[in-house]
């Protein structure tokens, strides 16, 4: 099981083959590659198919730590870094593969007053906040279905407007907190900017922010929706310089190294979250 030491970080890799069984005749065939980036845990998992062009991310979690050999924190940059790994090592396992395939199914955990636990979707609440999704600014991601991108793409422009009068926060304890910024904001851009520091924000969110995409969005839903990243025509996208490590990582066996060049092109962009930023986390009371 090799490691990869990068400047983000040193990670072990680890590539299956990833099968199935025909159920007639019971013989397991394979279908294509399981990839793996982590350390003590698996934080980045791609499932990729031997045929086709799309494979899938079916998994990005820093949260829990242990993304890293020598227990070096992952986050921000370091992040995007470990998954732009991934990706250049897929594209070296993989040439087929072109497009990497997202789903939206990540929540904001968060308890309410009732004791009760629900969830606020990651984009939504990327997307509200900045107008953009983690996927979509840090890898260049977008909507599958095309009418849907198109019709995200022009909505976005409602951030831009004037929040309306009638707008109700659905709760009297939250018109006393969130009226006077509510009507002191000239966009809706400006009034999220204003509140996304709050504490406890995903309980104050959950009773109206789905009212909030609708007026913004035109009654068009953006939650559940399939997203797609390019990797080739992609500026977003770049291959990552790594020295491979044979052998046990940490072990008194002698290593083999073996220096592997890559093309090397920055995204230059700044620190955004874990996945989401220490502030935002205590502000969500994220679980």
């Amino acid at each position: 099981m090799p490691t990869y030491k990068t400047k983000y970080g040193t990670f072990r890799v680890t590539i299956n083959i990833d099968t199935k069984i025909n159920q007639n005749t019971r013989i397991q065939a394979r279908k294509g590659q399981l990839l793996s980036v982590g350390g003590k845990n698996t934080c980045v998992f791609l499932n990729i198919p031997d045929s086709g062009d799309i494979a899938h991310l079916t998994n990005l979690k820093t949260k829990d730590g242990g993304c890293e050999l020598t227990g070096k924190k992952i986050s921000g940059e370091d992040t995007i870094g470990m998954v732009n790994l991934a990706f250049t090592i897929l594209k070296k396992i993989a040439p087929n593969i072109k497009y990497i395939k997202l789903e939206d199914k990540s929540d904001i955990g968060c308890v309410l007053d009732n004791g009760n636990t629900v969830g606020i979707s990651m984009i939504v609440y990327e997307i509200l906040f900045h107008q953009e999704s983690y996927y979509e600014k840090r890898f260049g991601a977008y909507l599958i279905n095309e009418t849907m991108r198109n019709l995200y793409e022009k909505s976005k422009d409602g951030f831009l407007d004037k929040p309306p009068d009638s707008f109700t926060f659905n709760n009297d304890d939250l018109e006393v907190i969130f009226r006077p910024i509510y009507n002191e904001s000239e966009t809706w851009k400006d009034f999220f900017n204003r509140i996304k520091e709050m504490p406890n924000l995903c309980q104050k969110l959950y009773p109206w922010y789905r009212n909030a995409m609708k007026l913004i969005f035109n009654n068009v839903s953006f939650e559940r929706q399939d997203w797609i990243i390019d990797l080739e025509n992609n500026p977003k996208v770049y291959n990552v310089e790594y020295t491979e490590i044979n052998g046990q990582y940490g072990g008194k066996r002698r290593k083999t190294r073996k220096q592997i060049q890559y093309k090397y092109d920055v995204y230059n962009s700044d620190n955004y979250y874990e996945i989401l930023n220490p502030d935002e986390l205590k502000a969500l009371k994220y679980l």
